[in-house]
Order: structure tokens, then C-alpha cells, then sequence
């Protein structure tokens, strides 16, 4: 089993570089908040994924690989970075 690896400081908040490679990323996240800022996705998409019943969720922690696998598979715009040009 992997160990537990919780993303503090610098994606929580603390500092500015989130890790958006997901090679880098912990085996773990200690909340939704933290998954979202490392996923480099909103909060919401993590609350619709659990909501829909994707892997992933274990109490407050969330397995960020397992959640973005399940989101290519089932809602592929969800990880798509968004669009740096907004239509008028």
C-alpha cells in the first residue's frame, strides 16, 4: 500500500506552486480543497465526481490519480484547463 502523503502548505495555500503533474502527485490529499488546487481543477468538479459516485473519495481524503482517471473516462471537459479566451 502507498503511503499516506498529505499536500500541505504549498498547495493549501501557503505558497504559489501547485504540482499539476500527475507523476508528482501524492498518493493522498488531506481534503477536496487540497485535491482541487493540485488537480488544478475547481472544488466543484471534485463535489459533482463524489457526488456521481467516482473512486477515490476515503472519508476527507481523496486519491487524486484515481479521481482524475475516472474523470477523463466520464466528463473529459472537466480536466481540461479553461479556455484563456472567453467568448464577449
Amino acid at each position: 500500500m502507498a503511503p499516506v502523503v498529505e499536500v500541505d502548505a504549498a498547495v493549501a495555500g501557503g505558497g504559489s506552486v501547485a504540482m499539476t503533474d500527475p507523476a508528482t502527485w501524492p498518493a493522498y490529499c488531506g481534503s477536496m480543497a487540497q485535491a482541487a488546487a493540485l488537480m488544478g481543477i475547481p472544488k466543484g468538479v471534485l463535489r459533482m465526481a463524489k457526488a456521481r459516485g467516482a473512486p477515490g473519495f476515503i472519508d476527507s481524503r481523496v486519491r487524486p490519480k484515481l479521481v482524475a482517471e475516472w474523470l477523463e473516462k466520464n466528463n473529459p471537459a472537466a480536466v481540461a484547463p479553461p479556455s484563456s479566451a472567453e467568448a464577449p
